[in-house]
C-alpha cells in the first residue's frame, strides 16, 4: 500500500470541525474542491469510504472515518505539545492564545487589564473573541473560554475550574442624584433579551417594589451601561465593572441584589494546561476574577 500523507489526515480533521468541504477549506486556507480531492485521494489509498452523505444529503463520517479523525487529533495534540516545548524552551512565553467570552467580559473586564499583562509577555499574542455563542474548545476554535455559569458541555474533552464569583450592584450615572428611590426608572431590555438574568431580576424588582421601567430598551449589557452612564436611568451591573467605571455610582441597593451573583468559570481543552502559554493566561484570568 502506498504511504499515507499525514497532511491528508489534517484535512480530515478540518472536515470533522465543519462537516463541509467549503468550510474546511476556509479553516485550511484552500478552496473546497481541494479538500474534496484530497479526501477522495485518501479514500482511494485506504480503499474504504471515510465520508458519506445521508438521505438528506448532509456529509457524515463512516466508522473508519471517525477512527482516522480520532487518531489524527491525538497526533495533532502531540505535535502542538512539541511545538510549545520548542517555542518556550528558553523560559520565554511565546505563541498565541485565543480567549472567548461574552462581550461584557471581553470588553469591560479583560480589555482594560490586558495592557499590563501583554507588557509582561511581549512574545505572547492574545486573541479576544467577544461572542455570545459558546465556541468550541474541543474543536480548537478557541484555547480558553470564560463562562458565567458552570459548564455543561464538552465532556471529558473540556476541563474547567471556577475562577471566582461576580457580585452585582445597582448603578446610576455618577452625576445623577438619588438612585435608590422608585422615581428613577430601570433601563429595561428588549423582549428578545427577557431571558437574561439581569432582565429577569429587574422585572421582578419592579413588581416587588413598585418601581417603573424606562421607555428606553436595550439589547445588551453595553447598551444598558451607556444609558445609565448618560443619566437615563438605573440598572444592575457586576461590581467588578461598575466600580471601575468613573461614569457610574453604586447606590448600595438592599441585599436582594445578591440573587444576581454569577459564577465565573475558565475552561480549556483537556491536556492543554501543560502548555506554558495556556498556563500563563489562565493564571492571569484567575487573578482578575479571584
Amino acid at each position: 500500500m502506498q504511504q499515507m500523507n499525514w497532511d491528508d489526515l489534517r484535512i480530515l480533521v478540518a472536515m470533522s470541525r465543519s462537516c463541509s468541504f467549503q468550510e474546511a477549506g476556509k479553516l485550511l486556507g484552500v478552496d473546497g474542491t481541494t479538500v474534496a480531492r484530497r479526501i477522495y485521494a485518501l479514500e482511494n489509498l485506504l480503499e474504504s469510504r471515510l465520508v458519506a452523505r445521508d438521505k438528506a444529503g448532509a456529509l457524515q463520517f463512516t466508522d473508519l472515518g471517525l477512527k482516522a479523525i480520532n487518531a489524527a487529533k491525538r497526533t495533532e495534540e502531540e505535535v502542538e505539545k512539541l511545538q510549545d516545548e520548542s517555542a518556550n524552551g528558553d523560559g520565554e512565553i511565546r505563541g498565541a492564545v485565543t480567549i472567548s467570552s461574552v462581550p461584557i467580559i471581553i470588553n469591560q473586564v479583560l480589555m482594560p487589564a490586558l495592557k499590563l499583562f501583554a507588557g509582561d509577555y511581549p512574545n505572547l499574542t492574545i486573541n479576544l473573541l467577544a461572542d455570545n455563542k459558546n465556541l468550541s474548545l474541543a474543536d480548537r476554535e478557541i484555547d480558553l473560554a470564560v463562562r458565567l455559569a458552570r459548564p455543561v458541555e464538552g465532556g471529558y474533552l473540556v476541563k474547567g475550574h471556577r475562577a471566582g464569583t461576580m457580585d452585582h450592584g445597582v448603578f446610576v450615572g455618577s452625576l445623577q442624584s438619588g438612585g435608590g428611590s422608585v422615581d428613577i426608572p430601570w433601563i429595561s431590555y428588549l423582549p428578545a433579551m427577557a431571558h437574561l438574568p439581569q432582565a429577569q431580576w429587574i422585572e421582578e424588582e419592579v413588581r416587588r417594589t413598585g418601581g417603573t421601567l424606562s421607555n428606553i430598551q436595550v439589547a445588551d449589557f453595553s447598551g444598558a451601561l451607556e444609558a445609565v452612564a448618560h443619566g437615563c436611568g438605573r440598572s444592575v451591573f457586576p461590581k467588578l465593572i461598575g466600580d471601575n467605571d468613573p461614569r457610574l455610582r453604586d447606590v448600595n441597593y438592599p441585599k436582594n441584589i445578591r440573587k444576581l451573583q454569577r459564577e465565573v468559570w475558565v475552561l480549556r481543552r483537556a491536556g492543554s494546561s501543560s502548555f506554558k502559554r495556556i498556563t500563563a493566561v489562565m493564571n492571569w484570568l484567575d487573578q482578575l476574577f479571584k
